[in-house]
C-alpha cells in the first residue's frame, strides 16, 4: 500500500533511461550522464528534463502547454524564427513530438538544452526470383505544404519513452502501423537475425530541429522476409518487390536492390570461367555465396586455367570392441525436412570442415555436434588417429559446370573400453541403436529444422566384405560428399 505522495514521487523514475536486467534488477543506461550532486553547482549539471516534469508546475496529470513550451525554448536560447522554415519541423511539430508524442526528451547539458532520440533502423530485406537482394526503403514522402520531398531512406521507427529501450516492441509496432500487420502474424513472416543486431550513438545538430544539439541512440537490426508470397505482405509490393504506398499515399516505397561486391565478384568470377550461371536456380547461387564467404566450408581458385571448388571433408571410423568383435558406428534412419531416408549404403560419421580448420579440430567438432561426446570424453576415452587423406573429383549436381575437389580425411577413433557406462547413450556396451537429434539452420531463412539420425553398430568384418564388393571404404560412387546439394544423401549433412 504506497500512499498517493509516495506515488507522485516515484513516477519520476519513469523517465530515468533504465535497462531491464534478469531476476528484478535494473540498470541504469550505460550512454546515461551521472549526475555529481556535490558538483551540480560548479557544472551546471542538471538531471533530465521531460515534458511532463514540464507540466508537474501546472497540476499533476496535465501536459505542457504550447506557451510554456516556447517559453521554455526561449529561455534557453534557442531562436524559433528558424522553425518551420526549409526542412525545419514547425513549432507545433515539434511540441507534439516532444510533448504529446512522447517521442524525445530533453536534458539541460553545460547550461544548454539537448535533444535525445532513440529509434530503431531496420534493414527490412527479401530476395527476389532471380536472387537478388532487395531492401525496403522509404522513396518520396508528401509534406504537410502537399510539396514531395525525395527520402531514400531505411524503415525506421522512432521510440517512445514508455518503450523504455525495448527496441522488439516498437519493432512490432512499426509493422503493425505502418503496414497494417498484427503483432501475432509477425512470427510468421519475418525473421529477425538477433545475432546482427547493432547500437550506434551520435550528436549532430538537427535539421529538423534548429537551434537545439540532438542525440539519436539507434538500435539496428536485419529483418527477412520469410516467405514473399504470403497473401498478407502484398500490400507491401510483395512478392515483385513493386513500389506502393502507405498513409493515405502520402509515403511512397521502394524496394531498392542491395549492393553487394562479393556477390557480384562471385558471378563475374564464375562466368569469367566460362561457367553458365543461367543454369543455376537462384538457391543455389546463394548457396554457393554463403559457403564461400559466410561459414568458410569452401574455396573457389583457378587450378591450370579451370575454375575449381575445393572441399574439405572430415570421415571418422569410430570403433568399439563388442563381444570380442570391431564394430563400426554407421548411419541407419534419418529425418530431416519432413523427410525419412533409409540409408542402405554404409555411411559413417562424416562433416565438412571449415578452410582453416585442422582435422583433429574438425573431429573433435564432428563428434560432440553429431553424437554428443564432451571434449573431456573424447580426451579420456578415445584413441584417435588419422588413417589417410585422399582427393576426389567430380562436377557438382548442384553448381552445374563447376569442378569441385574433395579433399578427405580420413580418421579413425577407437573407444578404449566400451564397457564402461559412460557409453551408454550411444547404444554401448550391447551395440544396440540409438537416435540422437539436433538443430540445423535452414539456409538464408532464419529457420531451423530438427534432424533426428539413428545410428546402429555394425560388425566390421561385415563391413569390409561390402566394402570388397562395393569398392573401397571410399565409397567414391556415385561421390556422396557434395554438401552444396543439400541433399539428405549429402555426408556433411550427417
Amino acid at each position: 500500500h504506497i500512499s498517493t505522495s509516495a506515488k507522485e514521487q516515484l513516477s519520476a523514475l519513469r523517465f530515468l533511461p533504465l535497462v531491464l536486467g534478469s531476476q528484478n534488477t535494473f540498470y541504469l543506461d550505460a550512454f546515461t550522464e551521472v549526475i555529481d550532486h556535490a558538483a551540480a553547482g560548479r557544472t551546471g549539471a542538471r538531471p533530465l528534463v521531460s515534458s511532463m516534469e514540464f507540466a508537474q508546475g501546472e497540476g499533476r496529470g496535465k501536459r505542457m502547454s504550447f506557451e510554456k513550451f516556447k517559453e521554455l525554448l526561449q529561455s534557453h536560447n534557442v531562436d524559433l524564427s528558424k522553425f518551420g522554415k526549409g526542412n525545419a519541423k514547425s513549432l507545433h511539430q515539434f511540441y507534439t513530438a516532444a510533448v504529446r508524442d512522447e517521442k524525445c526528451f530533453l536534458q539541460l547539458k553545460d547550461h544548454a538544452l539537448h535533444r535525445f532520440v532513440e529509434l530503431v533502423r531496420i534493414h527490412l530485406r527479401f530476395r527476389s526470383a532471380e536472387g537478388k537482394l532487395h531492401e525496403l526503403k522509404i522513396n518520396t514522402e508528401m509534406t504537410d505544404e502537399g510539396r514531395e520531398r525525395e527520402r531514400n531512406q531505411l524503415l525506421a521507427m522512432v521510440m517512445r519513452l514508455q518503450d523504455s529501450g525495448n527496441w522488439r516492441a516498437a519493432l512490432e509496432r512499426c509493422f503493425e502501423t505502418k503496414f497494417g500487420i498484427p503483432v501475432e502474424a509477425q512470427a510468421g513472416l519475418f525473421h529477425i537475425a538477433t545475432d546482427a543486431y547493432k547500437y550506434e550513438e551520435y550528436s549532430a545538430d538537427s535539421q529538423t530541429i534548429p537551434g537545439i544539439v540532438s542525440t539519436y541512440k539507434t538500435h539496428i537490426v536485419f529483418v527477412t522476409v520469410k516467405d514473399r508470397t504470403r497473401t498478407e505482405l502484398q500490400t507491401m509490393g510483395l512478392p515483385d518487390g513493386k513500389e506502393f504506398k502507405t498513409q493515405d499515399g502520402k509515403t511512397q516505397w521502394v524496394w531498392a536492390q542491395v549492393v553487394n561486391s562479393k556477390e557480384d565478384e562471385l558471378m563475374q568470377l564464375l562466368q569469367k570461367n566460362c561457367i553458365d550461371i543461367s543454369e543455376f536456380t537462384w538457391q543455389s547461387f546463394v548457396e554457393l555465396y554463403t559457403e564461400v564467404y559466410e561459414d568458410s566450408l569452401s574455396t573457389i581458385e583457378v587450378v591450370d586455367d579451370q575454375l575449381v571448388r575445393k572441399v574439405r571433408i572430415v570421415k571418422i571410423w569410430l570403433e568399439a570392441n563388442v563381444w570380442n568383435e570391431k564394430h563400426v558406428l554407421v548411419i541407419k534412419t534419418k529425418q530431416q525436412r519432413g523427410r525419412t531416408q533409409n540409408v542402405r549404403k554404409l555411411r559413417t560419421l562424416s562433416m565438412r570442415m571449415r578452410a582453416l580448420q585442422n582435422w583433429t579440430e574438425a573431429v573433435s567438432e564432428a563428434l560432440f555436434l553429431r553424437l554428443g561426446i564432451s571434449q573431456q570424453q573424447q580426451r579420456e576415452a578415445l584413441h584417435t588417429y588419422l588413417l589417410e587423406t585422399r582427393e576426389e573429383v567430380e562436377f557438382s549436381v548442384s553448381f552445374p559446370g563447376l569442378k569441385t575437389v574433395y579433399s578427405i580425411c580420413e580418421v579413425q577413433c577407437e573407444i578404449l573400453n566400451p564397457q564402461d557406462q559412460r557409453w551408454q547413450y550411444i547404444g554401448l556396451p550391447a551395440a544396440t541403436d540409438f537416435t540422437f537429434s539436433r538443430q540445423e539452420p535452414i539456409s538464408n531463412t532464419g529457420e531451423f529444422d530438427t534432424v533426428i539420425t539413428r545410428w546402429g553398430w555394425t560388425n566390421s568384418d561385415e563391413m569390409e566384405h561390402k566394402l570388397e564388393l562395393g569398392g573401397p571404404k571410399g565409397l567414391k560412387k556415385p561421390c556422396p560428399f557434395d554438401g552444396a546439394a543439400k541433399s539428405t544423401d549429402s555426408l556433411e549433412s550427417v
